[in-house]
């Protein structure tokens, strides 16, 4: 049963009055750059590097629930850095799952993450990897080395046990790129 002021809207409770998918009326859905004010579909001005997403203005740079776009969530655990979702070492996403799409999600195409990265597949990256390319750590996402793979670099998660990598892979000793040494990364056992 729903509260004072709000409606029941199939199998959940919407206030029409300022729910942008219910606005005046059960699935009656604002468009992204619309607020719902007193039932009524409003535009909605933002100011500065904030953009107009559904019911309110957001930094695509660094919203969880707008990372990069308007309604792209990241998930559990992820944050959101330069507008893509990053899974850091040692987090709950991190821990063998890996669901990171910028770098360490697992993928079947270049499709299955997010733009700015690419995916890495062949024996060393059993059903595939997330990565971005890389000429050294700093061009990489907090948690990841930039790892030499077939002279190219790669940005790949850090590790100190194979209980930080998803399934299938373990964490090993790699080179850096241009031979500054190695460092400890998830890849495909």
């Amino acid at each position: 049963e729903c509260g004072a002021g709000t409606v029941q809207c199939g199998d959940q409770c919407a206030d029409l009055a300022t729910d942008s998918r219910n606005c005046g009326g059960c699935g009656q859905d604002c468009n992204n750059n619309e607020t719902c004010v007193s039932g009524i579909c409003e535009p909605l001005m933002c100011t500065g590097s904030l953009v107009a997403c559904r019911n309110g203005c957001v930094d695509l740079s660094a919203d969880v629930d707008n990372c990069g776009a308007c309604g792209d969530s990241c998930g559990t655990g992820e944050s959101c850095q330069s507008g893509q979702c990053i899974c850091p070492a040692g987090s709950p996403c991190s821990i063998v799952g890996n669901q990171g799409r910028v770098v360490g999600g697992a993928c079947d195409a270049n499709t299955a993450c997010d733009a700015a990265s690419q995916c890495l597949t062949g024996q060393d990256f059993s059903q595939g990897t997330c990565t971005k390319t890389c000429q050294s750590t700093a061009d990489c996402p907090d948690e990841t080395e930039c790892i030499d793979v077939n002279g190219e670099g790669a940005c790949l998660l850090k590790c100190s046990d194979n209980d930080q990598c998803r399934d299938n892979y373990d964490c090993q000793n790699q080179d850096l790129l241009a031979g500054n040494g190695e460092a400890r990364v998830c890849m495909g056992n």
